[in-house]
């Protein structure tokens, strides 16, 4: 019976210091003291080294804290270990957008997507668009921009009218370019100005001499020496 005993104790002991420490953690937490939490869960981490739960409270804190290098690369750790978290996915996928890793956050997101796609709102599908743009993914940019917009009830920024106008210029859909080009042209923002440019190349291309005038004569009037 003792030498039983022993043995549940020897395997009980670990797992009971475990949740104990992951408690204190948790307590500390709650009165404020992310710092004394983040050593608690720290030496913890020294005996569980792959324990993907302790890996996320300590990213979770980081990202409290502010530090957002550290958060990334605790999270990023801890999602390896658990690929099939979609919560913990979508907490790392944050982590690396505050951490400006945008390569590591492209990777997430489009996981993301994969995984649970109507998990994704406008702003996501936007951010999505932004960085297929920059991996020059033209249709599947501009597919994940229009999910992230809602022309009918809502008008898009015109950064985004731009975005979603030179992708349709880009697939040689003039109509469709002009349209959204047109939202951006229309307004008193920066972005006018590449998009009045693309309508004017629209209409050369078009032959449209009246229309390309207009353009000309809006640039040297919202942007004086942008044509010259």
């Amino acid at each position: 019976i003792p030498l039983t005993l022993a043995i549940f104790a020897g395997c009980s002991g670990p797992e009971e210091k475990r949740a104990n420490s992951l408690n204190q953690a948790a307590q500390q937490r709650v009165t404020g003291d992310e710092t004394a939490a983040l050593r608690t869960l720290e030496t913890l981490a020294q005996a569980y080294p792959n324990d993907p739960e302790i890996l996320q409270e300590i990213g979770e804190i980081h990202h409290e804290l502010g530090n957002h290098p550290e958060a990334a690369f605790y999270l990023s750790a801890a999602y390896a270990l658990a690929p099939s978290d979609v919560e913990l996915l979508y907490q790392t996928y944050h982590a690396q957008e505050n951490a400006n890793q945008s390569a590591a956050a492209y990777d997430l997101l489009e996981a993301l997507v994969a995984v649970e796609p109507d998990a994704i709102n406008a702003e996501l599908w936007l951010r999505l668009g932004e960085f297929r743009t920059q991996a020059q993914q033209t249709q599947p940019a501009l597919d994940a921009y229009l999910r992230g917009v809602d022309p009918e009830n809502s008008i898009p920024s015109p950064e985004t009218a731009v975005a979603i106008g030179t992708l349709f210029k880009q697939l040689d859909n003039r109509a469709q370019a002009e349209r959204w080009l047109n939202i951006a042209a229309n307004s008193d923002d920066p972005n006018a100005l590449p998009a009045l440019f693309g309508l004017l190349d629209i209409h050369l291309r078009n032959k449209n001499w009246t229309a390309a005038e207009t353009a000309i004569t809006q640039l040297d009037k919202q942007f004086p020496g942008a044509v010259d």
